[in-house]
């Protein structure tokens, strides 16, 4: 029983540590940034996947990465987009999109 209580506690103070060090990554703005115009062309191939909207925060604001296709890494099924998210009394912050 011990064994399993100081388990449990290692896991959450690492938990702890890495829900800290990702919420310190939040870059919250008042106003969302305006996104290119892009025209979506004929995928190169098969495997490009459509790849929407991205914004990396450089230089205290956001910058847009504007939507291209890209070829899906190797065992990854598709693109989950990114998204804006809202948080009272912060602001607006970016969720990044990812291959899943």
């Amino acid at each position: 029983m011990k064994k399993h209580l100081v388990s449990l506690i290692v896991m959450l103070v690492l938990f702890g540590g890495y829900a800290q060090y990702v919420s310190a990554q939040t870059h919250y703005v008042n106003e969302r940034p305006k996104a290119t115009v892009v025209i979506r062309t004929t995928a190169p191939s098969k495997t490009h996947v459509w790849v929407s909207d991205e914004w990396n925060w450089h230089g205290g604001r956001y910058e847009n990465v504007p939507q291209h296709w890209e070829a899906a890494p190797a065992h990854h099924k598709h693109w989950v987009s990114g998204e804006w998210k809202h948080r009272s009394h912060h602001g607006n912050y970016w969720v990044p999109g990812h291959w899943k």
